[in-house]
């Protein structure tokens, strides 16, 4: 059976929730060559265009909980892509050298 044939082709909610989950399969597939998820990967790019941001601000701006934002940096610290910086109360995530050679080698 087609997804157009089901009884709920008709639903919003139905249709918008299979979209996301098409959509998220491509964008993991997209990224499954560099080992990151989707996630990983638009922080790092957040990063990478504006290096020194604060957790906070990065979960906001992805409208992700702070929790995932925190195990999203320790995975891309695992990869030694990027770096936290601690000053005082503030941290600040940066980009690393790898992270920007990975960046410029992916645009060929």
């Amino acid at each position: 059976m087609k997804a157009s044939e089901t009884q709920y082709c008709g639903c919003i909610y139905w249709a918008s929730s299979a979209l996301a989950r098409k959509i998220t399969k491509l964008a993991e597939d997209a990224w499954a060559p560099m080992g990151l998820a989707p996630g990983q990967a638009y922080l790092l790019a957040l990063v990478l265009d504006q290096p020194g941001r604060q957790p906070l601000d990065l979960s906001e701006e992805l409208h992700l909980a702070p929790s995932t934002i925190t195990r999203f940096i320790e995975k891309l610290e695992d990869n030694k892509l990027v770096i936290r910086v601690c000053e005082g109360k503030t941290t600040s995530v940066y980009h690393t050298q790898k992270a920007l050679c990975n960046r410029l080698s992916s645009k060929g």
